[in-house]
C-alpha cells in the first residue's frame, strides 16, 4: 500500500510516500512568495526510479497551487535529469529551455553544455 501525505505551516511544508509503511521518499520545503521551495528531496536507494519522487512534487503542487523549484545547489546527473524532465512536464517546455531554467533560474550544476 502506498500513502502519501502532505503537512504544511504558514511558511513550510514536508511532504512522503511511504510504501508498506516504508520510507521510500521525502520532500522539505518553505513557500517563497508564489513559489514552493524544496529545501530537501530525497528517496529511499531501494524505490528510485519509480516515480515517487515525481509523486511528491505533484502532490505540493497540488496542494500548494505553487511553481516547485529546489532551493538547494543540484550536482549529481542523475538530479539533473530528474529537475530538467520536471521542467519539460511543468512549464511545457522543450528540453533545452528546460536545461537552461534548471542551470540559471536554479542553480543547478549541469554536467551538459547548455546551448
Amino acid at each position: 500500500m502506498v500513502v502519501v501525505s502532505f503537512r504544511s505551516t504558514e511558511f513550510t511544508f514536508s511532504a512522503e510516500v511511504l510504501v508498506e509503511g516504508e520510507l521510500a521518499s521525502e520532500a522539505i520545503g518553505y513557500f517563497d512568495g508564489n513559489k514552493a521551495a524544496i529545501y530537501k528531496l530525497v528517496t529511499n536507494p531501494s524505490y528510485r526510479r519509480r516515480g515517487f519522487a515525481n509523486r511528491l512534487l505533484h502532490e505540493i503542487r497540488k496542494k500548494t497551487g505553487r511553481r516547485v523549484y529546489p532551493l538547494q545547489v543540484i550536482d549529481s546527473p542523475e538530479a539533473v535529469g530528474f529537475w530538467v524532465d520536471w521542467y519539460m512536464e511543468q512549464e511545457s517546455v522543450d528540453e533545452a529551455r528546460a536545461r537552461r531554467m534548471a542551470i540559471e533560474e536554479f542553480q543547478v550544476r549541469s554536467p551538459w553544455e547548455v546551448t
